[in-house]
């Protein structure tokens, strides 16, 4: 298998979160771009060259350009794409990758697509080979290492208690190398990507719930409603009720 690491790459045309219902199938007749594809639920198998490669959670296949195969969608799922073109051909095969956990990719995909809205090219490229090189190799063991802790994180984020140190605790190693490793991964602390994750819950409560600012600020791990309202605002550039009010205007217009 060539090295992806070392491949040239000239554009990144497209990030897309796609939606797959089981049963869908297709064929691909000479693929252009290249593409690699994650999956977050469900399962998908692709048959290329008489060889069938299985795409479940935390795994990614990467797509040749000027392949041909066929694929069938056993499970509903959602399944990031990224498509680009690179300087020279590395392979015709389909080539699978198996992630540690598909949350370590989460954030740079989210990044990546941003940067192409926004069409700061440089930044997409960084990123990109960024994403290159974890695929190929250079945080795996650090997605080895990190895989529990991860997951305890994203189930547990809203507990007011969650500290490093338990979060260190998951994957038996001591809070200084969980800390410098999740910056490594993610390029933030854990601080500040739990209270993301705390924020975006309560703009999704503040849009579908009638909870009150107290309870919405409970329900997300704050210690209090001074300090909710505090980092609410630092993030969204809105207080909660500010955010609540122009999200409902927004829903009585078409």
């Amino acid at each position: 298998m060539e090295n992806i690491e070392n491949i040239i790459v000239t554009k990144v045309k497209s990030v897309a979160f796609l939606s797959h219902q089981g049963g869908n199938n297709a064929t691909t007749q000479n693929r252009h771009p290249y593409g690699i594809s994650f999956c977050i639920d469900g399962h998908i198998t692709f048959e290329n060259n008489h060889n069938v490669i299985e795409l479940t959670p935390n795994s990614a296949v990467l797509l040749p350009q000027g392949g041909n195969y066929s694929w069938l969608c056993h499970k509903t799922g959602i399944y990031p794409q990224i498509n680009f073109e690179i300087e020279k051909p590395i392979t015709d095969k389909i080539i699978k990758f198996e992630l540690g956990s598909y949350s370590l990719f989460d954030t740079k995909l989210k990044e990546l697509q941003n940067a192409l809205i926004t069409s700061s090219n440089a930044k997409a490229m960084s990123i990109f080979y960024d994403i290159l090189d974890n695929l190929g190799g250079k945080s795996k063991r650090g997605n080895r290492i990190l895989t529990e802790s991860i997951d305890y994180m994203l189930e547990h984020f809203d507990d007011a208690a969650l500290s490093n140190e338990i979060l260190a605790s998951q994957s038996g190693i001591s809070e200084i190398y969980f800390r410098r490793l999740f910056k490594e991964m993610f390029g933030t602390t854990p601080k500040q990507y739990i209270l993301e994750l705390r924020i975006k819950k309560a703009c999704k409560l503040l849009m579908e719930s009638s909870s009150n600012i107290s309870e919405i600020a409970e329900a997300c791990g704050f210690s209090s409603v001074y300090h909710f309202c505090r980092a609410f605002k630092s993030i969204t550039s809105l207080t909660p009720t500010e955010y609540s009010k122009q999200n409902q205007d927004y829903s009585n217009t078409i």
